[in-house]
């Protein structure tokens, strides 16, 4: 989490998922977090279970209450740059 601008804001909630191919949750964490402007924090460490999908996605989301400060989502998968397993790709 990188917070180069935002002011000090308190009582956020980070979280992460690992969903597989199927749209299973695989994998899940959350944590409350107090960011300070001009801060970098890694309040989660990804962990990757052994049945996780060779090509999978990572969601990361950071809240303040019910608002939504930031959302990412990502493909990744467990060999790099081979995504053969996504049945979009080409």
């Amino acid at each position: 989490m990188v917070n180069y601008s935002g002011g000090n804001a308190k009582g956020l909630t980070a979280s992460a998922e690992l969903i597989d191919m199927a749209g299973t949750v695989a994998w899940s964490k959350s944590a409350t977090v107090d960011s300070s402007e001009d801060s970098v924090l890694t309040p989660i460490h990804l962990e990757f279970p052994a049945t996780l999908t060779p090509v999978h996605f990572i969601r990361l989301k950071l809240v303040r209450g019910d608002s939504v400060i930031s959302e990412n989502f990502y493909l990744r998968g467990t060999e790099e740059n081979d995504f053969r397993a996504n049945p979009h790709s080409t």
